[in-house]
Parts: structure tokens; C-alpha cells; sequence
């Protein structure tokens, strides 16, 4: 019997290869595969930077490996992954991407309040009105919709979670997100799942978010807990960082900058690739942009 890690090594091999056939080329097609046969077993924890990424069952792409990865779907030209987590077949998620730490310092959760919420409503407004904008600047209409995770901050966990739908050109998208704090800042996590995965798993938005981020395990060191006085400490609180994860700009007095100028994603190439999208509209969306001839 082959072991663990070749036969789920195997298994994702198949996965990557068949999943984004629609929107790459014969020639992205063969680079997808050679990087498949990368991936790494994540059962008993593999190390990425000051952290170690555990999820029993899973493999996963770190450091190149990611980047070539997101690059091959993504379009990418600037790595903004650190590794790619693929859990079990059965699981409720399909895959997490892990961003780079964000080291803006620690970040204070006492401005996290219960009455949060109208600040979080205006991160919102701000977010449909920066998408309206950058729509008709493109052409390719992207329209928030609604929370289907609303912002919460588990202070003891030290995890924000938050989930919201979207539509382009009418495809409705769910994109789900986990924030982990540490001593320097934060480490962003994007979780793709389906309504199916989520019904067969009998598992829900708030499960799927929290397990990326159980998964990811500071060392010693680079803990929240492990503040001390004397460290950086950064400008905005975690509402502040809610707003910058969504491309919205947070002043250091905790109040909006005015949406003419709070869209931070406008620098981005393809400013929608912050979140993630399904393979099928991602096709369209390289057609779009010139990314040369797809394979039938």
C-alpha cells in the first residue's frame, strides 16, 4: 500500500489538473501538473515562515510551489501567497489560501465593541460603492450582495471571521475569509467552499472559516500572547484591519476616509482577485483582459 501522503499526493494531482481546465492554456494545463506533483502532506504540520500549517488529511503548496500556482490562475505577476491548503475530498472546504503575515504591528481588539456594527456597516457601504466605481471603470459588472458571515471578532481565539456574496455579470460567488492575530499584526486566510460541500459536510460558513484558521499555528514567540511592552504597535485596531482586508482605507482616528479615496484595491491590476473566484467566471474573466485563447 502506497502511503499516506503519495496517495492524497495522487488524488490532488487529479484534483488540480481537471478543475481549472476551462480557463488555461495546454500549455498552463502541463505547468499545473508538474506543480501537483508538489504538494506536501499537511497531517503532522509542515512549516511556513514563523508558523505551521496542520490539517489532518490535507496537503498543501508552500512557498514557489503557491506562487506558481496563483500566478497560473490568478494571472498574477506579484506573489501575494504563501501556501495553498487542499483538505480531504469529503471535507466542507475546497481549498485556503494563505496570505504573507501582515506585520503593522500588534493590534489592539478593545475598539471591537458591540456597537461595531455601525462601523462595520460603513466598511461595507464603502466597499459597494469602490466596487460600482471600479465595474464601470472595467466593464465587468462585480456587485456585493450581502453578509453571509457577518464580522466577528473571537477575542479569545484572537480570529476574525466574515463572509460575504457577490455576483459577476450575475454569477453569484461566496467568498469566505479568516483573520489570525499575532504579536506583529495579522495573517489573512481565504477559504473557497460550496453550498454543496457545505450541505454534504452538514457544516456551515462560520465552520468552514474557523477551520483555516485552526490550521494555522504561530510559533512561540509570534504569538498574540506573547506581546510585551516595548513592541510595535499598529495604528488601527482590528476594525481598522477589517476595512484594510477589504480594500477599504481606515484613518488612525478609526474613521473612514472619504470613498472617492478609501479604495485601496484601485492599484491592483485585476483588484478583483483579492477574493476568489470559481474557475467559470474566471474563464470569461481572462477573456476579457486579453489572456490569450483558452483550451475547449
Amino acid at each position: 500500500m502506497k502511503p499516506l501522503q503519495t496517495l492524497t499526493a495522487a488524488l490532488m494531482l487529479s484534483c488540480l489538473a481537471v478543475a481549472p481546465a476551462q480557463a488555461l492554456t495546454e500549455d498552463e494545463q502541463a505547468q499545473l501538473d508538474a506543480i501537483a506533483q508538489n504538494v506536501v502532506d499537511a497531517s503532522a504540520g509542515t512549516q511556513v515562515g514563523n508558523a505551521t500549517i496542520t490539517a489532518q488529511g490535507a496537503v498543501m503548496l508552500e512557498g514557489q510551489d503557491a506562487c506558481a500556482y496563483d500566478r497560473l490562475l490568478n494571472a498574477e505577476e506579484t506573489c501575494t501567497i504563501e501556501a495553498i491548503l487542499f483538505p480531504p475530498e469529503d471535507s466542507a472546504v475546497d481549498t485556503v489560501y494563505f496570505s504573507p503575515p501582515n506585520e503593522i504591528g500588534y493590534v489592539d481588539m478593545e475598539e471591537w465593541t458591540d456597537d461595531a456594527s455601525s462601523q462595520i456597516d460603513e466598511i461595507w457601504e464603502s466597499y459597494v460603492e469602490g466596487s460600482k466605481a471600479q465595474s464601470e471603470r472595467l466593464g465587468y459588472e462585480v456587485k456585493p450582495v450581502k453578509w453571509v458571515l457577518y464580522p466577528t471578532l473571537n477575542k479569545e481565539t484572537k480570529v476574525m471571521t466574515y463572509g460575504f456574496l457577490l455576483t459577476f455579470n450575475g454569477d453569484p460567488v461566496i467568498n469566505l475569509h479568516s483573520v489570525k492575530f499575532t504579536r506583529n499584526g495579522y495573517v489573512e486566510m481565504t477559504v473557497v467552499t460550496y453550498d454543496e460541500m457545505l450541505s454534504a459536510a452538514n457544516s456551515s460558513f462560520d465552520d468552514v472559516a474557523n477551520y483555516a484558521a485552526s490550521s494555522y499555528t504561530p510559533d512561540s514567540g509570534f504569538r498574540y500572547a506573547d506581546f510585551k511592552d516595548g513592541d510595535k504597535v499598529a495604528a488601527i485596531g482590528a476594525v481598522g484591519v477589517l476595512a484594510t482586508v477589504m480594500g477599504v482605507q481606515y484613518s488612525q482616528k478609526g474613521t473612514l476616509a472619504a470613498i472617492g479615496a478609501a479604495i485601496l484595491v484601485f492599484a491592483k491590476k485585476l483588484w478583483f482577485l483579492l477574493i476568489a473566484i470559481p474557475v467559470a467566471i474566471w474563464g470569461g474573466i481572462r477573456r476579457l483582459f486579453g489572456r490569450g485563447k483558452t483550451t475547449e
